[in-house]
């Protein structure tokens, strides 16, 4: 398979990843880890980050997940949930790595509907 020369090989860490984002954004940004186990062995297959983070650092922190990776974007989902709607972004770190190293990162912005610029 021919890699992309925008994809890395080697990849970081979760806990590379995570530390990074701690140092940026602080307690700013809520960060919860997953991980996707299968096989007979239970290897890791992928894991999964789940980020919050106010709209207002939404960007910045895109621009940040960017510094690791080419980051592929996937979908948004969204819900309903009351004074606001809360958007989530899917997207992936290092899908050319290889297995166990993949990151799924989704990113979630509430953004209050009597307020939706």
């Amino acid at each position: 398979m021919k890699i992309p020369h925008d994809y890395v090989q080697n990849s970081i860490t979760t806990e590379e990843v995570v530390a990074s984002l701690r140092k940026n954004f602080g307690d700013g940004v809520v960060v919860d880890v997953r991980e996707h186990r299968a096989g007979k062995d239970q290897a890791l297959s992928f894991s999964q980050l789940w980020l919050a983070i106010d709209r207002d650092k939404f960007l910045d922190l895109v621009e940040t997940l960017f510094t690791f990776d080419f980051l592929h974007f996937h979908i948004i989902s969204g819900n309903d949930d009351g004074d606001v709607i809360t958007l989530n972004y899917h997207f992936t770190l290092f899908r050319s790595a290889g297995r166990g190293k993949r990151l799924g990162v989704t990113v979630s912005v509430s953004v209050p509907k009597n307020d939706l610029t």
